[in-house]
């Protein structure tokens, strides 16, 4: 007899409180089923059950066997059900989370790749800039600016990104680029409106500069918008930013000065049984995110 016939037999008897029951729910008789509990205590050289007159009820022993038996069957369906889906292809909904400039301009475009490569994958991706309530928001993975701090999730590390000082090639021409951080305090500046200013001097020596800010956003892609009407200096993350440069309608100015990078991590509940899905799509962000413009892998 196999020894999960036993194992089984055993998780009958505890869960519905009778030989009688467990035996009906295996469609097996009586004797059939305290058989296979006797002999499954003889392999183990415990007595898990104790029968009396009012039924039975697990020993001390028993109680952690069991534990230990429905931990390892649920284990086993968790990888069989992990190699049909790798088998069959992934399948299923995907809940994203994503920070809305960084959704809008790149990951977005790493959501099409994945779906292309799992088209059985239904995605559901909301752009916020709110810290993801995985419950109640019914949240699989969440893409995370900043440190993540809290013990109850898991956070994978991604990478970092980095800014740039632009401005259009009209306006430098018109009010002059500036040289220096002074000069720069004089020119309207738009950021971020939670952030406070940090620059690398070259020497290595971290300042901490707030200009004045005419407007300010919690949009980077709107921050762009606004620099590209030749309205002044913009403080852009580089995966906005970037491409801008590259065909000339944007000028990074002040480049020696390095501000401090960005961390993303991809965010998860822990859980010994995290979907095949939401594995694969965290590792495809670890691999992609790299290509995006300025970015720094883990």
């Amino acid at each position: 007899m196999d020894r999960w016939d036993l194992l089984e037999a055993f998780v009958r008897i505890a869960d519905t409180g009778s030989l009688s029951s467990a035996a009906k729910a295996l469609r097996l008789t009586q004797p059939a089923i305290s058989k296979r509990l006797d002999r499954l205590e003889r392999q183990v050289k415990t007595r898990l059950v104790e029968r009396g007159t009012r039924g039975i009820r697990l020993t001390d022993a028993g109680a952690k066997y069991l534990e230990v038996v429905k931990r390892l069957r649920s284990e086993l369906e968790q990888t069989e059900t992990s190699l049909s889906a790798a088998r069959a292809g992934l399948s299923g909904t995907l809940r994203l989370s994503l920070p809305t400039s960084l959704g809008q301009c790149w990951l977005m475009r790493l959501i099409v790749e994945f779906q292309k490569q799992h088209p059985h994958v239904e995605i559901e991706a909301t752009l916020t800039d709110a810290v993801t309530d995985f419950v109640s928001d019914a949240t699989d993975v969440a893409v995370r600016v900043g440190t993540v701090r809290s013990p109850t999730v898991v956070a994978k590390p991604l990478g970092t990104y980095g800014y740039a000082l632009v401005a259009t090639p009209r306006y430098l021409k018109e009010k002059g680029t500036p040289k220096t951080l002074e000069e720069l305090n004089a020119l309207p500046y738009y950021r971020w409106a939670f952030d406070s200013e940090e620059f690398i001097l070259p020497s290595g020596e971290l300042i901490r500069f707030t200009p004045p800010s005419v407007l300010r956003l919690t949009n980077s892609a709107a921050i762009m918008n606004v620099v590209l009407c030749d309205a002044g200096i913009g403080r852009l993350p580089r995966y906005v930013s970037q491409e801008a440069i590259d065909r000339g309608q944007l000028v990074e100015v002040l480049s020696e000065f390095e501000i401090p990078r960005s961390q993303v991590s991809a965010v998860y509940l822990p859980s010994r049984f995290v979907p095949e899905r939401t594995r694969r799509f965290v590792s495809f962000l670890v691999e992609n995110t790299p290509r995006i413009p300025g970015w720094r892998g883990p």
